[in-house]
C-alpha cells in the first residue's frame, strides 16, 4: 500500500509541474525593482515604488518588479498571488494596471534585456515589455494585464492598504531562469496619477515589500512578513 501512495504522489506532483529543490518558505520577496522614467535615471528613492502616466511621457514612471524563484519548492501548472503595499493615498484620479511579462519573452533586439535583468541596469529605453514611445503602453505582445483600477485623488485608499493580484496559471509568466516580472503602470491624460508603493528596500517595518506567493505543497510551512 505504501507503494501506491507514492506513486499516486509523485504522478500528483509531476502533473502539477512541481519544481522539486531546496525549501525556502512563504512569499517571495521581490529580489529586483525599479522605477523608470524617460530619462533612464532611477526616477523614485530605493524604498519606493511609483506609477505615473501623463500626456507627456517625460512625466510619466513605469514600475518593473522580478521574483525569483530558483531553489523554491512550488506548483508551476497553478495559481500564484502578487501582492503590494501603498505606502501613501494616490495623488489625481487615473487608471492604475498591473501587467506581467509573459512565460518564454525574447528581447527583440540586443538593446532590450532580458528575463534576468538587474535593478541597477534597467532603464525606460531598455527594459523588457516596455512601449518606450508611450507614457503607460507596454508591449501587448509580451505582457499581459491582469489588474486594472480606477483611482481617486485621496479617496478611499491609505497607506498600508495592499492590492492582491490572483494569477491564475503561473506557468503563463514564469520564464526559464523561474523569474517572474511584474510592470506597473497608470494613465490620467490631464494630471498623472501618482500612485505609491513599497518597494524591495523598505525599510519601514508597517509597509510590506512586493511578494509573489506560488501554489505550494501540502505541509509546506508559510511565514508572511
Amino acid at each position: 500500500m505504501k507503494k501506491s501512495y507514492i506513486v499516486v504522489l509523485l504522478v500528483s506532483l509531476l502533473t502539477s509541474g512541481f519544481c522539486n529543490a531546496a525549501a525556502m518558505l512563504g512569499p517571495v520577496a521581490a529580489s529586483n525593482d525599479r522605477t523608470l522614467d524617460t530619462a533612464n535615471s532611477h526616477a523614485s528613492d530605493e524604498e519606493t515604488l511609483m506609477a505615473r502616466g501623463k500626456a507627456s511621457a517625460t512625466y510619466s514612471r513605469k514600475s518593473w518588479i522580478r521574483f525569483d524563484l530558483s531553489g523554491q519548492q512550488y506548483f508551476t501548472n497553478a495559481p500564484a498571488e502578487f501582492k503590494i503595499t501603498y505606502v501613501d493615498s494616490p495623488s489625481y484620479a487615473g487608471r492604475l494596471s498591473i501587467s506581467v511579462l509573459e512565460a518564454g519573452f525574447v528581447p527583440s533586439s540586443t538593446n532590450i534585456l532580458g528575463v534576468g535583468w538587474e535593478e541597477s541596469d534597467i532603464n525606460w529605453n531598455n527594459a523588457p515589455g516596455n512601449t518606450t514611445s508611450s507614457p503607460y503602453v507596454l508591449n501587448s505582445a509580451d505582457v499581459n494585464v491582469l489588474y486594472t483600477k480606477w483611482l481617486t485623488n485621496n479617496v478611499n485608499i491609505a497607506a498600508g492598504d495592499v492590492i492582491t493580484v490572483s494569477i491564475d496559471t503561473l506557468s503563463d509568466y514564469l520564464q526559464t531562469n523561474e523569474t517572474v516580472t511584474v510592470i506597473m503602470t497608470s494613465y490620467d491624460y490631464a494630471h498623472g496619477t501618482r500612485a505609491y508603493f513599497a518597494s524591495s528596500e523598505n525599510t519601514n517595518t508597517v509597509y510590506s515589500v512586493p511578494t509573489l506567493t506560488p501554489t505550494r505543497p501540502e505541509g509546506t510551512v508559510v511565514t508572511i512578513k
